[in-house]
């Protein structure tokens, strides 16, 4: 294998491990809590992290614990819908969300 072929494949090994890796950092995790108008938490509400063109993301249904708290694991930066659907009572609540790289 001459020194340039050679070469050029650890550029485009080392360039794929870079973007690879560089995903990874871009991800992040996404929390809330779940309350009421009055301000009290609700348990047991599904919340949805949808995209802008209103598909479910790949792990993005969570159920509120009993502090009403929510969390989505490694959602990559972008722009995403957040909704409670409606139910027992309550209007259906969406909210936009935008993650960007670096942001906590």
């Amino acid at each position: 294998m001459s020194f340039f072929v050679y070469f050029r494949l650890r550029l485009a090994v080392c360039l794929l491990l870079l973007m690879s890796c560089g995903r990874l950092v871009a991800q992040m995790n996404v929390s809330g809590v779940v309350v009421d108008p009055d301000g009290a938490v609700v348990p047991g509400v599904r919340v949805e992290l949808r995209t802008l063109r209103g598909a479910l993301l790949n792990g993005g249904s969570a159920v509120s614990d009993n502090a009403g708290r929510f969390r989505f694991a490694h959602i990559a930066a972008g722009d995403y819908q957040l909704q409670v659907p409606a139910k027992y009572g309550f209007e259906q609540y969406q909210a936009p969300v935008h993650i960007g790289a670096g942001v906590t």
